[in-house]
C-alpha cells in the first residue's frame, strides 16, 4: 500500500512539473505594462527635464581677456560680441542693421549717427556719444578692428549725435561702424560696462554670462545663463562636441565633416576672397584677352566643391554672391567654355600644335607659365591642381609652384610668377583697396593706372553703380575671383538652434537657444 502510495505522488509531482513547462512563463499582465509605459514616460520626462537644465556652453580663452579691446583671439572676439553691442551690426547679407544707432546720414566724407533714445549700459548709465567716441578711439589702435576703420580718420561727438570723418568717400562705409561700445573709462577693465544681451562674470575660475537687465534685445531670453568652457585646457573642440560638453564650436575653415562631429551644421557667410592673381607684366597676361580665357577654362564650381569642400561659394561676379547690392546684376553661372577660349588664343595668334598637344606663339614658343601657390594651405594648394589640369587640357603648360609661406612672399615681391592662388578677407563694406591702391595687400602684378582702378574709385564714391563696374572689371579681369569660402558653425543635436548665424555676430541668436 505504501508503494501505491508513493508511486502516485511521483505521478502527481511529475504532471504537475510537465503542465507547469507547457504553459511556460505567465503572459504579462495589463497593470504590467502599463507600469512598463509609465516607466518609460517617466524616463523621457526625466531627459527632458536634464536637457531643459542643460546649460548652453561656449568655447573660450582663460588665458585671453573677454574685453574686446584687450583680446587678441577671434574666439573670445565672438564671445565678447555678447557683451558689447555696436553701432550697427553685419547681417548674412553683409548689410548694416541699426543697433545702438537709430539712423545715419552720408554726406561725402561725412558720416553722422544718431544714437537710439533712452539705451542704458549694464550699470544703468546711458548710453552717449562720448562712450562712442572713446569706443572709436581704442578700435582704431586695435589689431582687431583697426583695418576695418582704416578710411575713417576722425571721430568726434556732439550733444546727440556722433559724426564721423572719412579719409576717401565710401557710400558703404557704415559698414564699418561695427566696433563695440564700452562706456566712457572701462578700457582698462577684465569686464567694461556693455549694453549686450548678457554681462560676464568670473565664478571659482568658470566664466559666466547672464542675460543683462538692460540690453537692446526686445524679443525673449529663453537661456537667461551661459558657461564658457575654457579652451586651453583641451586640444581637440571637436571632441568636447561630440561628448556634449560643448554646445557648439565656429570652424572658420569648415573643412571638419559634420559626420565626424556627431553634430549638426549651419553654414555661415565669409568674405573671404580666394582668387587668382595675374602678373600685367608677363609675357602673356599682360593682355586681358589672355586673362579672359585662363577665366573661360577655370572651372570655379569645381573648386568650390572640391578644394573646399563644399565649403565654398564659387564667384559669379567680383562680389561676394550673399551681398544684398548683387541681387541687381544679372549675371549667367560662370561656366567653362573651352571653345571660347581657344577661339581667344587663335585671335592673339597663339596656335594649337596637335604632335604636342600645346598651344605655341607665332615665333614657335610654346605657352608656358607658372603659377604659385603657398604649400602651407591645403586648399589652395588642391585648387592650384585643378587649375594646372583644366589648363593643362586645353593645351597650356603649367609649372606648379608650391613653396613655403616666405618663398612665396618673396616671389610675389619680386614679380616671378605669372598666375598665383591667394586669399584676401575684405572688410564689410566690400572694400578692394587691397588690390586697386598702391598700398594695397594684394595688389601684386595688378597695374594700378588702368581703367578698372579708376572704375572701383568711382563706385566707391558712388559716381558709378555696382553693375557698370562689374562691367569694367569683366572687361579688364585685373584677377580671377575664384570663390568666396564659408565657416561652419557645429552644433549638438539635442539644441534647438534657429536663425542665421553671421560674420560679425556668430552668436547672434544665442539667447533663444534651448535644449
Amino acid at each position: 500500500m505504501k508503494k501505491l502510495s508513493a508511486l502516485l505522488l511521483c505521478l502527481f509531482l511529475f504532471c504537475a512539473a510537465f503542465c507547469a513547462c507547457d504553459r511556460g512563463v505567465p503572459p504579462q499582465t495589463d497593470a504590467t505594462a502599463e507600469t512598463n509605459e509609465a516607466e518609460i514616460e517617466s524616463a523621457t520626462e526625466t531627459e527632458t527635464q536634464n536637457n531643459e537644465e542643460r546649460p548652453v556652453t561656449l568655447g573660450m580663452y582663460s588665458t585671453d581677456s573677454l574685453n574686446p579691446y584687450k583680446t587678441g583671439s577671434e574666439t573670445n572676439r565672438r564671445i565678447s560680441a555678447l557683451l558689447y553691442d555696436s553701432l550697427f551690426r553685419i547681417n548674412e547679407n553683409f548689410e548694416a542693421v541699426p543697433s545702438i544707432a537709430e539712423n545715419y546720414e552720408l554726406e561725402g566724407k561725412k558720416l553722422t549717427v544718431a544714437l537710439r533714445n533712452g539705451l542704458c549700459f549694464s550699470d544703468g548709465n546711458e548710453i552717449t556719444p562720448s562712450d562712442v567716441a572713446y569706443s572709436f578711439t581704442l578700435a582704431k589702435s586695435s589689431p582687431l578692428y583697426s583695418a576695418g576703420l582704416s578710411n575713417i580718420a576722425s571721430c568726434t561727438d556732439s550733444a546727440d549725435k556722433v559724426i564721423f570723418t572719412l579719409s576717401v568717400e565710401d557710400i558703404f562705409a557704415v559698414n564699418c561702424l561695427d566696433f563695440p561700445i564700452i562706456e566712457r573709462g572701462d578700457g582698462a577693465k577684465e569686464f567694461p560696462a556693455g549694453s549686450g544681451r548678457y554681462t560676464a562674470k568670473k565664478k571659482g575660475g568658470t566664466y559666466i554670462l547672464t542675460a543683462a537687465e538692460q540690453s537692446t534685445i526686445e524679443e525673449e531670453m529663453e537661456q537667461s545663463h551661459i558657461e564658457l568652457l575654457d579652451l586651453a585646457q583641451h586640444e581637440n573642440p571637436l571632441y568636447l562636441l561630440r561628448t556634449g560638453v560643448l554646445s557648439c564650436y565656429f570652424d572658420e575653415d569648415g573643412q571638419a565633416a559634420a559626420s565626424k562631429t556627431d553634430a549638426s551644421v549651419a553654414k555661415v557667410n565669409l568674405n573671404s576672397l580666394v582668387f587668382l592673381g595675374f602678373n600685367s607684366e608677363s609675357e602673356y597676361f599682360s593682355n586681358p584677352k589672355l586673362r579672359r580665357a585662363v577665366s573661360l577654362l577655370v572651372d570655379r564650381q569645381e573648386i568650390a566643391a572640391t578644394a573646399y569642400d563644399a565649403m565654398a561659394k564659387e564667384a559669379d561676379c567680383v562680389f561676394n554672391p550673399d551681398w544684398s547690392n548683387c541681387a541687381s546684376l544679372q549675371n549667367a553661372k560662370s561656366a567653362t567654355n573651352a571653345v571660347e577660349a581657344e577661339t581667344l588664343l587663335e585671335k592673339e595668334n597663339y596656335i594649337y600644335a596637335y604632335s604636342n598637344n600645346k598651344y605655341r606663339s607665332k615665333n614657335f614658343e610654346f605657352f608656358e607659365i607658372r603659377l604659385l601657390v603657398n604649400s602651407e594651405n591645403k586648399s589652395r594648394v588642391k585648387a592650384a591642381k585643378l587649375i594646372r589640369t583644366r589648363l593643362e587640357k586645353a593645351g597650356i603648360k603649367v609649372n606648379l609652384s608650391s613653396v613655403d609661406f616666405d618663398s612665396y612672399k618673396y616671389a610675389l615681391e619680386n614679380g616671378d610668377f605669372d598666375l598665383y592662388l591667394g586669399e584676401v578677407r575684405l572688410s564689410a563694406n566690400m572694400d578692394f583697396t587691397p588690390f586697386f591702391s598702391s598700398a594695397g595687400k594684394a595688389n601684386y602684378g595688378i597695374n594700378l593706372s588702368s581703367s578698372v582702378c579708376d572704375a572701383y574709385f568711382d563706385f566707391k564714391s558712388g559716381k558709378i553703380d555696382v553693375s557698370t563696374f562689374v562691367g569694367v572689371f569683366d572687361e579688364e579681369l585685373a584677377f580671377l575671383p575664384l570663390c568666396y569660402r564659408e565657416g561652419a558653425m557645429y552644433y549638438s543635436r539635442a539644441l534647438k538652434y534657429e536663425g542665421a548665424p553671421c560674420m560679425g555676430d556668430i552668436f547672434s541668436n544665442a539667447y533663444s537657444w534651448s535644449f
